[in-house]
């Protein structure tokens, strides 16, 4: 189950056309997004939040099938989940845009990715 809010999402489709080699490949156009590179790779960032930098923005938080996952810095973003097994992705780069299931705490935006087999066309 996807695209429950007012998001940008990418489908199973979209993923096997642009065929990316990393997470951020795919997120990397989304308006509201940033992906800057840091000490541990590639990161998303949007603006907002109460995790400001000193540039206006925060780190998204990210949830895999729904759940929330630990918002550590220190872990690569691009080693969240393997590319091979990503079939959808949300991106909320407000919190006011996000479903409540995946409204953030720190204020910043969030995204969403969903596993499991891609369809081959």
């Amino acid at each position: 189950k996807y695209r429950s809010g007012t998001g940008h999402f990418i489908d199973e489709n979209e993923i096997e056309k642009r065929n990316p080699l990393q997470l951020t490949d795919m997120i990397r156009a989304v308006p509201g997004v940033q992906v800057i590179p840091t000490p541990r790779g590639d990161t998303p960032f949007m603006r907002g939040g109460q995790a400001i930098l000193g540039n206006g923005i925060c780190r998204p938080e990210v949830f895999v099938d729904g759940a929330r996952v630990v918002n550590d810095p220190m872990f690569p973003f691009n080693s969240t989940v393997p590319m091979t097994e990503i079939r959808a992705i949300e991106v909320y780069p407000h919190p006011a845009l996000a479903p409540a299931e995946f409204k953030t705490l720190s204020g910043c935006g969030s995204i969403v990715i969903w596993t499991g087999a891609r369809q081959r066309k």
